[in-house]
């Protein structure tokens, strides 16, 4: 069935000629050509069977059917004027929803200063957090912003470097004793805890100055969060590698020991991931300012 709305642009025209009087005024008021605007009304006409104005060389007057058409245009248009207004009021607007995709070992360092950080800037914007390990597509899930540790990412979306995750190695006390002259070589003979999602994390390449040493762990335990390992850790059943934000206060307070210390660890980037828009809301801008600020100089979390 045939509608008046399958051509949008037909209608605006003939709303325009209506509203200025005159195919001339009309055709200056929208930036068009008086020949473009007559051929639409005249294909609107055509569609809707009606004759909508009563043309002569010196009048253009509305029949019935225009009058009644131009009434509802006017409430057609002027809606779309004010929905443009309001939504235009809505991106300058520090208000509404954002979602945010966190890894669930960065999730709780994150949640516990960054919500209390952004609540200061933003105190009318409703913060969802996402812990979770899946990579999900950004659309789909609805999110605002993910921070990811891949390093490839899809064509439609931005991703932000956030800088390279600092790792540690670290056992409970008293249940390794190492000689003061060992080297990492060590780790290969010790019982280590293992992760069990990629066997390729589980070669550690550790780097001081122009000592580099390649091991390759095994263990009897495997896990696929770095908070399950750290359990593991703490209860002593093996050496593990585990992000330093995640244990630096069990390695201040004793309950953890950082083995080899003065030996950084290769590891994975950090990004801020979001799609790319043409527009982007105030609300969006500035949450995505207050990420950035607060990952900045993390020395707890990169190296």
């Amino acid at each position: 069935m045939e509608t008046i709305t399958r051509n949008v642009q037909d209608l605006l025209a003939f709303y325009s000629v209506a509203k200025e009087g005159s195919f001339t005024k009309a055709a200056d008021a929208v930036h068009s050509s008086k020949a473009l605007l007559s051929k639409q009304v005249k294909a609107l006409e055509a569609q809707m069977r009606v004759t909508l104005f009563h043309r002569t060389t010196r009048s253009l007057n509305l029949t019935e059917e225009g009058r009644f058409l131009y009434s509802y245009c006017e409430k057609i248009f002027g809606l779309t004027e004010e929905a443009g207004k309001l939504i235009k009021d809505m991106s300058q607007e520090l208000s509404g929803n954002v979602k945010i995709s966190v890894p669930v070992s960065l999730a709780e360092t994150f949640t516990a200063s960054f919500l209390g950080q952004i609540n200061d800037i933003l105190p009318n914007v409703q913060v969802e957090i996402d812990a979770s390990n899946e990579v999900r597509d950004i659309k789909k899930s609805g999110a605002d912003f993910a921070i990811r540790s891949k390093d490839n990412h899809d064509p439609d979306v931005v991703a932000r470097y956030l800088g390279r995750m600092r790792d540690v190695i670290c056992v409970a006390p008293n249940k390794v004793k190492l000689p003061n002259n060992a080297t990492p070589e060590v780790l290969n003979k010790l019982n280590c805890i293992m992760h069990a999602p990629s066997r390729n994390w589980n070669s550690w390449t550790l780097t001081s100055g122009d000592k580099e040493y390649v091991v390759q762990t095994q263990g009897k335990f495997a896990s696929n969060q770095y908070t399950l390992s750290r359990k593991m850790c703490l209860e002593g059943l093996g050496v593990a590698r585990l992000p330093y934000f995640l244990v630096a206060d069990d390695i201040k307070e004793g309950r953890l020991i950082h083995l080899f210390p003065e030996y950084k660890i290769s590891t994975h980037s950090f990004y801020l991931v979001y799609l790319k828009e043409t527009y982007t809301s105030q609300k969006i801008k500035t949450t995505k300012e207050a990420i950035l600020s607060w990952f900045k100089n993390r020395k707890d979390i990169f190296i």
